[in-house]
C-alpha cells in the first residue's frame, strides 16, 4: 500500500494528505464524492479507500482553486513600468544621492538597473573585460557554497554589480548627463 501511495501521490505533502482525511470526516469533500458516498471505512483501510479520499480532495481542491482564480481575474492588471520609467525613477531620480556619498539602490536594484542598461545598449561590455572582471570576482567569491548553481550566481551577481559600480562612478567622473542618456530609450 505504501508503495502504490508513494507511487500515485507523491505530489501531495504529508499535511495535504492529512487534509483530505480531515475534510473528508467533516463532510466537507462528500458533494466530490459522488451519488450515495460514505465517507466511513468500516474497518477496511485499503487502497481503495485512500484513492477516494484523494480523489475527493483533488476534485475540493480544484474547485475552490477555480473561485479564487475566478476573483484573481477580476483584479486590475497593472502594467509593469517601461524601461525609461523605472530608469527614470530608479536610477536617474537617485544618483543625486550617490554623488552625495550615498548608495541608494537596494539589494537588487543595482543588479536591475545595470540588465536594463545593457539590454538598452547604454553600457556594453568587451570580451575581455568580461574576463578580467570574473576572474577578479572569482577570487572574492566564499569558499563553500550550497551547490556549483549557487556559486555560480552569486558570481555573475558580483560581477554585474562591479560593472555597475565601474558604469556609475565613471558617470561621476566624467559629469555625464544621465537624463540625456536615458531620452535614447
Amino acid at each position: 500500500m505504501l508503495r502504490f501511495i508513494h507511487g500515485n501521490y507523491k505530489s501531495y505533502t504529508l499535511k495535504e494528505i492529512e487534509l483530505a482525511f480531515t475534510l473528508a470526516m467533516t463532510r466537507d469533500t462528500l458533494p466530490f464524492m459522488g451519488k450515495n458516498a460514505e465517507v466511513g471505512h468500516y474497518q477496511n483501510f485499503s487502497i481503495e479507500y485512500f484513492c477516494k479520499i484523494m480523489t475527493a480532495y483533488k476534485k475540493y481542491k480544484d474547485h475552490n482553486m477555480k473561485s479564487v482564480l475566478a476573483k484573481q481575474s477580476t483584479f486590475q492588471q497593472i502594467e509593469p513600468p517601461s524601461d525609461k520609467t523605472f530608469l527614470t525613477v530608479n536610477f536617474v531620480n537617485k544618483f543625486k544621492v550617490y554623488l552625495n556619498g550615498g548608495y541608494p539602490w537596494n539589494y537588487g536594484i543595482d543588479i536591475k538597473i545595470f540588465e536594463l542598461l545593457v539590454k538598452n545598449g547604454i553600457i556594453t561590455i568587451e570580451q575581455d573585460e568580461k574576463i578580467r572582471v570574473g576572474q577578479d570576482i572569482r577570487k572574492q567569491l566564499k569558499t563553500s557554497y550550497k551547490d556549483d548553481t549557487e556559486r555560480k550566481n552569486d558570481w555573475i551577481r558580483l560581477s554585474k554589480k562591479r560593472f555597475f559600480m565601474e558604469y556609475i562612478d565613471n558617470c561621476r567622473k566624467e559629469k555625464i548627463n544621465l537624463n540625456e542618456i536615458i531620452e535614447k530609450i
